[in-house]
C-alpha cells in the first residue's frame, strides 16, 4: 500500500528520561506538534513502539518533501552503521546528494530504526559520527529526524550521544556596526548583537527535540480505512467498538491487520480470537529480528 498521509501528531516528551511503553499509552488525543513544525527543527528524535508507523512516516516525509523539489533521504541507522553514509546511497539519491551538497539549500536526512540497529548489535555513536563526517561542509545545512523505538531510549544517556554526534552548530553572532570613537566610552556588551532561531511566539528551537508519536484519532483511523478501501468504514469502527477492539486499532501496524481480518471475514471475533491474532502477527514481526532490543553500551 502507498504511504496515507494521516497527519499525524506528536507529543513533546522529557527528553532525560527512558520513554515507556505506558508513556505513549497515556497519551491522549491533542493537537500536539505537526510535521512542518518537526520540519524546522534542526535534530529530532521520533520515539514510538512497534506497528506505530515511524518507518513509514519518515518514508513518506521524504517523498513529500522530495515533490516540493527538497532534497530529503531516508537511510537506516543499521546500513550506516555497516556502510557509511556515500554508499548507503542508491544511484539517484547519491546524485542528488551531490547537488544538495553543492547548493546552499537545507537538505533532510531521516534516520530510522536505532533499535534495529541495536538488535544487531551495531556502534550507533560511530555510525552517526561518521554520517557526520560525511555531510562535509554541508553540516549546517541539514535538518536530521531520528526514529527509535520508545522502549530502547535510555534518555539522559541517549540525548547525550546525539549531542555529541550531532550537535547543530552555534552560529557565529554577527557584529554590529561600531562607532570606534564610541566604543572607547562604551560597554563591550554593545559591540554584538544576538540572533534567535524564532519558533512562532514562544521563542527559539532547542538543539534537539524529543517526541513521540501519537495514537491514531477516530479521524485518521477512517483516512486510513478509506485509504484501504474498506467500503463500509463506519461499519468497520462500529464492529470495533462493539467487539472492544479499539486499543487495537491505535497503531497503522495494528489496524492493518484486522483490515486484512475484516476485508476476508467482514465481522470481527471475539476479544480473546483478535487479541491472539495481533499476538500471531507481533510474533511473525519479532522472529525478523531474532532477539530482543537492548540498550547498547557507547564506546
Amino acid at each position: 500500500m502507498d504511504f496515507i498521509n494521516l497527519n499525524r501528531r506528536f507529543r513533546l516528551i522529557d527528553a532525560e528520561k527512558p520513554f515507556e511503553l505506558t508513556d505513549w499509552e497515556a497519551f491522549g488525543i491533542d493537537r500536539g506538534l505537526d510535521w512542518p513544525a518537526l520540519l524546522k527543527r534542526p535534530r529530532v528524535i521520533v520515539l514510538a513502539e512497534a506497528s506505530a508507523g515511524k518507518t513509514a512516516e519518515f518514508k513518506g516525509q521524504r517523498d513529500l518533501l522530495r515533490d516540493d523539489g527538497e532534497a530529503a533521504f531516508y537511510l537506516t541507522v543499521e546500513t550506516l552503521a555497516s556502510s557509511g553514509l556515500d554508499r548507503s546511497l542508491s544511484r539517484d539519491d547519491a546524485l542528488l546528494f551531490a547537488e544538495w551538497r553543492r547548493s546552499a539549500a537545507t537538505g533532510w536526512f531521516f534516520l530510522d530504526s536505532v533499535d534495529e540497529a541495536r538488535i544487531n548489535k551495531k556502534d550507533i555513536e560511530t555510525a552517526l559520527n561518521v554520517f557526520a563526517r560525511d555531510l562535509g561542509l554541508a553540516y549546517d545545512r541539514a535538518r536530521v529526524l531520528i526514529s527509535c523505538r520508545g522502549s530502547v531510549w535510555t534518555g539522559e544517556e541517549d540525548l547525550a550521544l546525539v549531542h555529541r554526534t550531532l550537535r547543530p552548530e552555534t552560529p557565529r553572532q554577527p557584529r554590529a556596526p561600531v562607532d570606534r570613537n564610541a566604543a572607547l566610552f562604551a560597554s563591550s556588551r554593545t559591540a554584538t548583537t544576538e540572533t534567535k532561531v524564532e519558533d512562532g511566539p514562544r521563542g527559539t528551537l532547542p538543539d534537539i527535540t524529543v517526541v513521540g508519536l501519537t495514537k491514531l484519532t477516530a479521524a485518521q483511523r477512517l483516512s486510513y480505512l478509506t485509504a484501504a478501501g474498506i467500503e463500509d468504514p463506519e461499519s468497520f469502527e462500529a464492529a470495533l467498538v462493539a467487539h472492544n477492539l479499539v486499543q487495537f486499532a491505535e497503531r497503522p501496524g495494528d489496524l492493518s491487520t484486522l483490515v486484512r481480518y475484516w476485508a476476508k471475514a467482514r465481522r470481527f471475533d471475539g476479544l480473546v480470537q483478535m487479541t491472539e491474532l495481533g499476538i500471531t502477527e507481533r510474533l511473525t514481526e519479532l522472529s525478523k529480528t531474532r532477539r530482543e532490543p537492548r540498550p547498547c553500551r557507547h564506546h
